[in-house]
């Protein structure tokens, strides 16, 4: 069994820390609307779903991929389920669509279509790499980017997958270089361009990568400048997290581990917590009500993120769909699995060499 990298499961802890954050704060009534609650939602939008989606990417393999894609397709439709009947009895009901993934499952129906790329992204790298990127600049061009099948998401992100399907192990390796101070150094550099978006008001669909450039009301030569321009914010900073991660058990290093089950279940605390969080601003905006916010989500957030890491509810949303998905293959794995046993010309058996299979667990 491969040791797992305790840097890509402690970056995973703290983004998914941050996604629930994220959510959280979406949740009160002005979150977006009020200075604090943008600036910290801006900063957390600006990188964590890059960073996410590179390191998915580093993990990803063509080993099983036809396991791996029907267990995401599997996971997908048992969350849209799921959330269906979540929202219905939260009294917000969403219309079913088989093409339109709901809220946060963007991201599962993003990871299938990643998937099929990796067989080209192992076979041509550095071409997939500018195909990859030159794709999520123009795919604001295309009229019908948009939430069906997670269309613009898919082609925004792809190159962050390609990315740290590329270069994201050898990244790992550099850190460990690297003196004190520059770490500290490369946190702070990949604060400051954040801090820009917030004062220029950037509108958060260009950060949720969901829209083209027609909606977002910008020609395509200032459309491939911002994105651009997002696309180094986002890469800067995911080389800070991981300068600034340990290779070490901490805190986080479990949440990160078992980030499916948080990402997949958060959605849910979310939901039930929202009519909560959007009374918290009805008697007024004074600053302490929007510092005790941001500080009572930032808590939740952290609360749940170790609540929804525990290994039952991680096994329950991890593990039916891959077994499910191993079993509907099996008959095609047995079907193409040579023979056991071969025959010399001398008519005697020879036993094949036993071979040592290990199993990658992979999360989200």
């Amino acid at each position: 069994m491969p040791v797992r990298d305790r840097r890509i499961d402690n970056a995973k802890g703290v983004l998914i820390v941050l996604v629930v954050l994220g959510h959280l704060l979406e949740g009160l009534s002005s979150g977006w609307d009020d200075g604090l609650g943008r600036l910290v939602l801006t900063s957390i939008y600006a990188f964590h779903m890059p960073a996410f989606v590179f390191l998915a990417g580093i993990t990803a393999k063509s080993k099983r991929l036809g396991e791996r894609i029907l267990n995401l397709l599997l996971t997908l439709l048992a969350a849209q389920l799921v959330y269906y009947v979540a929202e219905r009895l939260a009294g917000d009901p969403f219309e079913w669509s088989w093409i339109r993934p709901h809220w946060i499952l963007w991201f599962l129906f993003a990871m299938i279509a990643w998937y099929f790329t990796v067989p080209l992204i192992e076979r041509a790298p550095r071409v997939m790499v500018v195909v990859s990127v030159a794709t999520g600049l123009l795919a604001g061009a295309v009229p019908f980017a948009d939430y069906e099948f997670s269309l613009s998401r898919a082609l925004v992100f792809w190159s962050f997958f390609v990315l740290g399907k590329v270069f994201g192990r050898t990244l790992l390796t550099w850190p460990s270089a690297l003196l004190p101070w520059f770490r500290v150094g490369m946190v702070i550099a990949a604060a400051c361009p954040p801090l820009a978006l917030f004062v220029a008001d950037l509108e958060r669909e260009w950060l949720y990568g969901s829209r083209n450039y027609e909606w977002l009301e910008v020609g395509l030569v200032h459309g491939i400048f911002i994105r651009l321009c997002l696309y180094l914010i986002a890469g800067l900073a995911i080389v800070a997290l991981l300068t600034a991660v340990p290779d070490r058990t901490t805190s986080v290093t479990t949440i990160g581990a078992r980030s499916l089950s948080v990402y997949l279940l958060h959605g849910l605390a979310v939901i039930l917590l929202t009519p909560t969080l959007a009374t918290i601003y009805d008697g007024g905006y004074e600053r302490a009500v929007q510092i005790g916010a941001v500080v009572l989500c930032a808590l939740l957030a952290w609360a749940l993120a170790q609540l929804l890491a525990v290994r039952p509810l991680h096994w329950a949303v991890s593990e039916p769909s891959r077994r499910l998905a191993g079993l509907l293959l099996k008959p095609l794995s047995t079907r193409s699995r040579p023979r056991s046993v071969a025959i010399s010309s001398a008519g005697r058996q020879h036993q094949p060499v036993p071979r040592h299979l290990s199993r990658h667990v992979e999360s989200m």
